[in-house]
């Protein structure tokens, strides 16, 4: 279990830094030196990563709690086997 606890925290780690990547991306079409502003196919580049890594990580949270409960799921069923089988052998 600590296994996994350790990869649905490293999962999480990563969603929220893919997260704060796209933030970053949205701030820095924002910045404006001396009324000089990003050219627009630039911006355009930008709002396009922005909704590719959003969805990277829209998809790495979703798989991750997925893949975490059917883990879980299954050590529980073994948890019990065990457990069951230790009663039976007492």
């Amino acid at each position: 279990m600590d296994t996994l606890h350790y990869v649905v925290n490293q999962s999480d780690y990563t969603v929220q830094t893919l997260r704060n990547v796209t933030e970053y991306l949205a701030l820095a079409k924002t910045i404006a030196v001396a009324e000089m502003f990003l050219p627009s196919n630039i911006m355009d580049d930008i709002d396009k990563l922005n909704v590719d890594l959003n969805s990277a990580a829209n998809t790495l949270s979703e798989q991750t709690k997925e893949n975490s409960f059917k883990i879980r799921k299954v050590f529980n069923a073994v948890y019990a086997f065990i457990n069951f089988q230790l009663s039976i052998t007492i």
